[in-house]
């Protein structure tokens, strides 16, 4: 009867904590990509998107305890190839990373497109702006693209699995900004070469 006891009381405090755990990670974020631009400059083909409805609450709340927001963002094109798998022309992976210094209150995000030193925001609004927004990204060179050739190029997004700490509570806590991510957006286009200038 004792060990019944205990396995009932135990029972008891699993299904508390699904209780706990499942709520939070079935508010799944409805993140997405807008504002879709696919563009090029005389090297390579670049690709202009944002994403929205990507913080809640509790990540403000994380982040503005300092713990660090790390965004991921995955891109690959493929040529179409009628009657066989399709052929993946270039794969690129871009992290977009937001941390809050409560002593300087400042907001500092770098973007992992370029090598410069983050940039510094005052405000939050403007730091999570620049988080969500992608901009000139480098897909893949023109020269690698074939002349009357359809590709897909395939998009998704997703917060990283956040650095916690140690203490239970606080993962539990943070449980639920394990599951944000964006559906795939796939864009198709038809390659064609621009003329020699002149003609």
């Amino acid at each position: 009867i004792t060990a019944l006891k205990k396995y009932s009381a135990l029972a008891l405090v699993l299904l508390g904590l699904l209780l706990v755990v499942v709520p939070l990670t079935s508010q799944g974020m409805k993140a997405k990509i807008i504002d879709f631009l696919l563009s090029s400059n005389h090297q390579n083909l670049l690709v202009y998107f944002k994403i929205t409805d990507c913080f809640t609450k509790k990540m403000d709340e994380a982040v503005m305890a300092g713990i660090p927001a790390d965004f991921s963002f995955k891109l690959q094109l493929s040529e179409k190839r009628p009657f066989w798998f399709n052929k993946t022309i270039s794969e690129v992976e871009v992290r977009h990373s937001l941390k809050y210094d409560s002593v300087k209150n400042i907001y500092y995000v770098k973007f992992s497109e370029n090598q410069k030193d983050p940039l510094e925001f005052h405000d939050y609004e403007s730091a999570k702006r620049a988080m969500e927004d992608l901009s000139g990204i480098k897909v893949a060179p023109l020269e690698a693209l074939k002349d009357g050739t359809t590709y897909f190029l395939q998009v998704k997004g997703k917060l990283d699995r956040i650095r916690l700490p140690l203490s239970l509570e606080h993962v539990l806590f943070f449980v639920s900004l394990w599951d944000f991510e964006t559906d795939n957006y796939i864009h198709s286009f038809l390659h064609k070469k621009a003329p020699p200038e002149g003609r």
